[in-house]
């Protein structure tokens, strides 16, 4: 499951009411507006995402069945079918106001997630006066909606967002889930705070434990705490929206120098999990496995700079994250007559 909820959307509408007072508007009309463009924004994105991945559902040319392909975890995620009708494997159960949650096939949920920000980070000059972002990003010189997208020199109304993602296993209750996306997105949310460079970004926090609630947020805390003074600790979440992208790129990506799913990933594979992975959690320094396995004349390179934190967290992904590129195009004809969302 996967909860997201805008930044600090309370001190925004406060700051508005008191704008629209000051000026002499109508202040019930003008809360009403901004209200109004939210929840289509929230709604819009919620179709959005769905018509990405049922955008990315294509034929198996050796079975003829749907499929959903991508970089790692199989390469191919085969959707749910029944009697010629493809289940699109995402489906919003709360869409209302700032607030969106969904449930999707584990293996999206990253590229999910990616295509999301991206989405709520649009360029507001490239998009038409019917897309459901526009109104909340044309606000983009209208304080306090003014927020810059990293370092484009672009602007835009739309708030950033907390994004919480929960792991749940199949047939577990929904309630759980729920519970614990939105604590994980409460903790984003709380990172985000602590910094004022982080202030105008995303931020994203995940966990694949199935657990009380509260003992998964303790979990995550831990890891985060240092083993020694001045060490790093076992995870590097929660992430702004900047690292979020960069670490997908840096770690998932078979182009990027280093990456995980670099040439011989079977191979590669069985050695990061089983000889690298616990060198990390012991907080061992990996050099000297590196450097054996040099010697052995085997694949020995990782995703630069070294980040201990960082690699862990993709360890935990290597067999659950499916890369898939999610552009939000309308499915091409012979897949939409199949698909209903």
């Amino acid at each position: 499951m996967v909860h997201l909820d805008f930044n600090g959307l309370g001190d925004l509408l406060k700051e508005h009411h008191r704008r629209l007072q000051e000026s002499g508007a109508d202040v019930p009309a003008g809360m009403r507006a901004v209200s109004a463009d939210i929840a289509r924004l929230t709604e819009g994105l919620a179709r959005a995402l769905i018509r990405a991945v049922a955008a990315a559902v294509g034929t198996d040319a050796e079975t003829g069945e749907p499929a959903i392909d991508g970089c790692g975890a199989g390469g191919r995620l085969r959707p749910h079918t029944v009697r010629g009708t493809v289940y699109v494997p995402v489906r919003p159960v709360v869409v209302a106001g700032d607030d969106l949650t969904v449930i999707c096939d584990a293996r999206l949920a990253w590229s999910a997630t990616r295509f999301a920000l991206d989405w709520l980070d649009a360029d507001p000059d490239d998009l038409s006066p019917g897309d459901p972002r526009a109104a909340m990003a044309r606000r983009a010189r209208t304080p306090p909606w003014t927020r810059r997208l990293g370092d484009t020199g672009l602007t835009t109304g739309v708030p950033s967002a907390g994004v919480g993602i929960a792991v749940q296993p199949v047939g577990a209750p929904l309630s759980v889930g729920y519970d614990i996306c939105a604590a994980l997105c409460e903790e984003a949310k709380d990172h985000r705070k602590q910094s004022a460079d982080r202030l105008g970004d995303h931020v994203v926090a995940w966990s694949q434990d199935f657990d009380d609630t509260a003992r998964v947020v303790a979990r995550l805390r831990d890891r985060r705490s240092p083993s020694a003074p001045g060490e790093p600790g076992r995870t590097a979440l929660p992430m702004t929206g900047a690292q979020f992208h960069a670490f997908l790129r840096d770690y998932f990506d078979p182009s990027a120098p280093g990456s995980l799913r670099g040439t011989d990933p079977g191979e590669q594979r069985s050695w990061l999990l089983s000889r690298l992975a616990p060198l990390l959690q012991d907080g061992r320094d990996p050099a000297p496995e590196l450097e054996r396995r040099r010697d052995l004349g085997m694949p020995a390179r990782l995703p630069e700079p070294f980040s201990r934190a960082r690699l862990l967290d993709a360890l935990a992904l290597l067999d659950l994250h499916l890369d898939v590129g999610l552009d939000g195009r309308p499915p091409h004809d012979a897949t939409a007559e199949a698909i209903r969302s």
